[in-house]
């Protein structure tokens, strides 16, 4: 990632461009809101004198949040610099986007690190544009009202459930990280109209071959199974694994979500609880019973799909 390479495509000077000139993409969005959050997060655990929930807050959001995932979302347009032929008017302004977005975040991660690792984050700071001589006198970063944004952080948290929840369906299938699968996907209205519109992304993240949307209902009929938010992810899995092991693996998880479902009743019959918690932690243990209830159901579904199956 280069963010000021003279010559290169989009090389122009990061510090005078202006967000009012930019097309935020989602996963733009998503960031900036993100580190809006872990401004606030920093800075009140700093003026209580909690260092230590301060540097977790800071660490998470740099590595967990922008190099993890927005350096992963946003690499198809920085591989725009390097496009041999002549680029697009749109293509020119998504790689801007992607270069100016990325370079704000990174000053923000390092402005809020300044204070546990002054030396490394003045040397770097150094080495991105900038305005003043030194870090150590600079603005300390503010959450910026204008890039929160709960939207951007709700629909990317499911496209980040559907990542993993492919990933991990790889890891128990015992698939090979880098084999392209195919995926097939069953969902409301809205989470198959934002998979599809964000198709391009999700694919190189989870290796998908090929991304189909079921909005029929229908599902392949041996795939492994897992549940985001209450869309369905389904792997296929004819003729690539044991399918007595997938049927194992699906047996461990109902086990696993009927305990999870036992202590959730157990606490909702809890007279004790019930009297003394705020009723919007009634109301949330009452969501995720619900919640898992629903999941259970598709768990067994596939269950049942799967014994129907003979090798």
């Amino acid at each position: 990632m280069r963010l000021g390479a003279p010559g290169a495509a989009g090389s122009e000077d990061l510090s005078s461009v202006k967000e009012s000139q930019l097309r935020l993409s989602l996963a733009d969005r998503w960031i900036l809101s993100r580190l809006a959050n872990a401004a606030k997060d920093v800075t009140r655990n700093l003026k209580t004198y909690r260092f230590a929930e301060a540097t977790q807050a800071i660490y998470h959001f740099a590595w967990n949040e922008y190099c993890d995932w927005y350096l992963e979302m946003a690499k198809p347009r920085w591989a725009l610099a390097e496009q041999e032929t002549p680029l697009t008017p749109e293509q020119r302004d998504d790689l801007r986007t992607a270069r100016w977005v990325s370079w704000r975040v990174l000053d923000g991660i390092l402005r809020l690190l300044h204070p546990f690792m002054p030396f490394v984050t003045e040397e770097l700071w150094q080495a991105i544009p900038h305005d003043g001589d030194t870090l150590a006198l600079a603005a300390w970063p503010k959450a910026k009202k204008s890039w929160f944004d709960a939207e951007a952080e709700r629909e990317v948290g499911f496209l980040q459930g559907i990542v993993v929840a492919v990933r991990n369906l790889r890891v128990e299938s015992k698939i090979a990280p880098g084999k392209p699968v195919p995926v097939v996907v069953r969902g409301d209205r809205a989470q198959l109209d934002l998979l599809e519109r964000l198709a391009s992304q999700v694919k190189p993240l989870a290796k998908i071959e090929e991304l189909r949307l079921s909005r029929d209902g229908g599902r392949p009929p041996v795939a492994a199974h897992a549940v985001v938010q209450g869309a369905e992810v389904f792997l296929p899995l004819e003729g690539l694994v044991d399918l007595d092991e997938e049927r194992a693996r699906l047996a461990r998880e109902a086990q696993k979500l009927l305990a999870d479902l036992e202590g959730v009743k157990k606490k909702l019959r809890n007279q004790d609880f019930l009297r003394k918690a705020k009723p919007e932690i009634v109301q949330k243990e009452n969501e995720r019973l619900g919640q898992l209830e629903e999941t259970l159901d598709k768990l067994k579904r596939a269950q049942q799909s799967l014994s129907a199956v003979r090798e």
